[in-house]
């Protein structure tokens, strides 16, 4: 079960494209949209495919079994609400896709642990 974010933390706002992905996040799993044309996985959600331009899109989930990409450490907050440091990543999931990634848990303190060639958000 997902946690609550702490107060002031912004949440999403879906759209109705972007809703079978924040309802998978919910239910703990990683939806992303995959082309029926071309078989590419397409992440930000989007209405076509960003590969083919084609409008045969499903939505899949994901391993969420990726590899880090790149990552920086966060010192000053996008809003008052984000404790700092937090690290936030570029992760290169075992489908083809990227996604960003933030570590909230590790707050930037263990960069060694950061600088691991995989991860998981299982």
């Amino acid at each position: 079960m997902m946690k609550r974010p702490r107060p002031g933390i912004p949440l999403p706002h879906p759209t109705p494209l972007s809703k079978p992905h924040w309802d998978g996040a919910r239910e703990g799993r990683l939806r992303v949209q995959k082309c029926l044309d071309c078989g590419i996985h397409v992440f930000i959600p989007q209405p076509c495919c960003t590969g083919c331009m084609g409008s045969r899109l499903e939505w899949v989930v994901s391993s969420g079994r990726g590899t880090l990409y790149s990552y920086t450490v966060v010192h000053r907050p996008q809003q008052p609400a984000f404790e700092v440091p937090y690290a936030v990543a570029v992760v290169l999931l075992e489908e083809g896709w990227h996604m960003l990634d933030l570590d909230r848990h590790r707050r930037g303190q263990d960069r060694d642990r950061c600088r691991s060639r995989s991860c998981s958000r299982r």
